[in-house]
């Protein structure tokens, strides 16, 4: 688990493409990054979609690691 999470944390400051795969009801935005495979690998939280739709690829940075999961800011 350690040397999972440790790969996460590296990843931070890097650029990334993000499928959307789900908007939950309180607004927070889900998807997995292009060198995540689904339910294998963690997942992304997106922040800063103006309009998410799920299906949607989304490019940005990622900004920090929790976990094997990772925050990407979207590009503006």
């Amino acid at each position: 688990d350690q040397l999972v999470d440790q790969r996460a944390a590296d990843r931070v400051g890097e650029r990334v493409r993000v499928l959307l795969e789900e908007v939950d009801a309180d607004g927070t935005v889900v998807g997995r990054a292009e060198h995540q495979g689904p339910e294998v690998d963690g997942s992304c939280e997106v922040i800063g979609v103006a309009q998410p739709a799920i299906g949607l690829f989304v490019d940005g940075v990622v900004v920090e690691s929790i976990g094997v999961d990772l925050v990407v800011e979207a590009d503006s």
